[in-house]
């Protein structure tokens, strides 16, 4: 029983922690402190006193593993029902083994009585049996060893029938398998299953499953949720009343709940609870969880706190029920631009509910606006993300974008050339001219952002090739194009140079003739030069 506190300060997880470790003195400590951090802020320590008191006169029976099994039925693990049936297993045992010492049989027939009559998924029980056969020699009150021994050797040679007749076994670990796989038992299950029925003296497994199997979907009709249970009452976590109960809730809920929470809601709230009470509070739980289109979108949020049971996990679930709402509008919003794929989701995760989407999208542009481009901004609209995303700096999405812009461009040049290379008169190849091309547009980057103008350029180059031109004259175009000049600025100027000087001007004498007035522009340079 816990300290009373008096006028000294007592640490509340430290006296609920020696609340159960009094309480519970042969549960192991990792559980003890499990059971602590699951019930702290929920339970004081005389309440705990107090529920492992009354959990214990329900169990009844008091062996050295009954610690244990309150232990589990605290932690949501089984059953009141369940731990009485597989302590009173184990008290068989124990019963065995106290007749053996008294009447001094043999320890032969000791293991074959445990195995059938006292071991989990045993054909009989012990304590039924030993009581039946005591009846039939005769046995009374005060202890007659030679009729104890002769109802211990009946129950011997009905096991011993039983093991000739009925050893299910390898028929066991065949079927064990297969429904393993049929209705897809955890792996942990079906281990208990193979523990308990491959072995001599067990019950027949397919029967015991088939069984329950049909006590459950008379009930109800979803198989995922009856095979679970059933393997649950074959391990010995469930007995069949409780799976009963438990299915007539999961039917009761409605929604879609996965076998482990319905067996955890089963264990925690059969006890004192209806399943129509259960549902009440869940129905009521999902009603205060914010949502964007129906309310089941927070059914995993809101069995959560059906089995936290706590205010404060309410509220938590509805921080992330709001949150997880203003992100949905939020990804909305977003749908509308394809600017943000693929990182829609972690943009909505990071600023929904912080700033509208309207304000994100002017940060987006904002920094879209400030990253060189080689034909059109949106070749950046990754990097703008990973810049709003805080992935990486604004000073790295600019040099990237730079890279980008000028390995893009020079991959242009390549696929224009075949169209300029047309007009070439002479005999140089078509890489050496493509280098010639590389070399002039080195000191430029006009021609990175306006195919248009890097057209423009590339004729001047040839025109000076072909010798129709000059250096002179494409140094002129090329440094007035960086410049900003538009293209029918810079023809206008050449077209009104006359044809006997053109070759002889400097690119000084080109700027000083150059004038503001516009012309109609001509197709190309090609007909300026030609």
């Amino acid at each position: 029983m816990p300290k009373t506190a008096g006028t000294v300060e007592v640490n509340p997880i430290e006296e609920l922690l020696e609340s159960v470790t009094v309480s519970l003195p042969n549960a192991p400590q990792d559980v003890v402190e499990k059971i602590v951090i699951v019930y702290n802020g929920k339970r004081t320590a005389r309440q705990m006193f107090e529920i492992i008191k009354q959990l214990k006169e329900e169990v009844v029976i008091n062996v050295f593993n009954t610690d244990d099994f309150i232990a589990q039925i605290l932690l949501d693990k089984t059953t009141v029902r369940a731990a009485s049936k597989e302590l009173k297993t184990i008290k068989n045992k124990e019963d065995i083994s106290k007749f053996q010492k008294i009447l001094g049989f043999s320890e032969k027939t000791k293991d074959i009585l445990a195995q059938f009559y006292a071991s989990a998924g045993a054909l009989m029980s012990f304590d039924e049996e030993m009581s039946s056969a005591l009846a039939e020699v005769g046995y009374k009150e005060n202890p007659e060893t030679p009729k104890a021994l002769e109802a211990i050797k009946k129950l011997e040679e009905k096991a011993l029938t039983a093991k000739n007749h009925k050893n299910h076994a390898a028929q066991n670990k065949e079927d064990i398998t297969h429904y393993a796989l049929k209705y897809n038992f955890p792996f942990a299950l079906a281990k208990i299953m193979l523990e308990r029925f491959n072995r001599t003296g067990a019950r027949h497994f397919k029967t015991e499953l088939n069984f329950l199997m049909s006590a459950l979907n008379k009930i109800s009709q979803n198989e995922k949720i009856n095979s679970f249970l059933a393997a649950k009452v074959l391990c010995g976590f469930l007995t069949i009343d409780d799976a009963q109960k438990f299915t007539e809730m999961s039917k009761e809920l409605t929604y879609l709940i996965d076998g482990d929470d319905i067996f955890i809601l089963g264990c925690r709230y059969l006890r004192t609870k209806t399943a129509k009470e259960v549902r009440y509070t869940l129905d009521a739980i999902l009603k205060r969880l914010p949502f964007a289109e129906i309310k089941e979108e927070n059914l995993g949020l809101a069995v959560s706190v059906l089995i936290d049971g706590t205010q404060e996990s309410l509220e938590q679930a509805m921080l992330k029920a709001q949150k997880a709402k203003d992100m949905y509008s939020f990804r909305k919003s977003l749908a509308k631009y394809d600017c943000f794929d693929p990182f829609t989701y972690e943009i909505s995760k990071k600023f929904a509910g912080v700033i509208t989407a309207g304000r994100l999208v002017e940060n987006f542009n904002s920094i879209l606006n400030s990253l060189p481009f080689c034909s059109s901004p949106a070749e950046n609209n990754d990097l703008a993300c990973k810049v709003l995303l805080n992935k990486i700096k604004q000073e790295e999405a600019v040099t990237q974008a730079t890279y980008r812009r000028n390995l893009k461009a020079k991959s242009l040049t390549e696929g224009l050339a075949p169209e300029v290379l047309k007009k070439y008169l002479g005999t140089m190849s078509p890489e050496d001219i493509i280098a010639i091309f590389d070399k002039a547009l080195s000191h430029y980057s006009f021609w990175k952002t306006d195919s248009k103008k890097h057209l423009y350029a590339l004729e001047a180059v040839i025109a000076q090739l072909n010798g129709t031109s000059t250096e002179e004259i494409s140094r002129f175009v090329l440094e007035s194009l960086e410049e900003g000049q538009n293209m029918e600025e810079i023809s206008d100027t050449l077209m009104q140079i006359p044809s006997k000087d053109k070759l002889k001007l400097k690119y000084t004498d080109l700027k000083n003739f150059q004038q503001d007035g516009k012309a109609p522009p001509p197709s190309s340079l090609s007909d300026i030069f030609n």
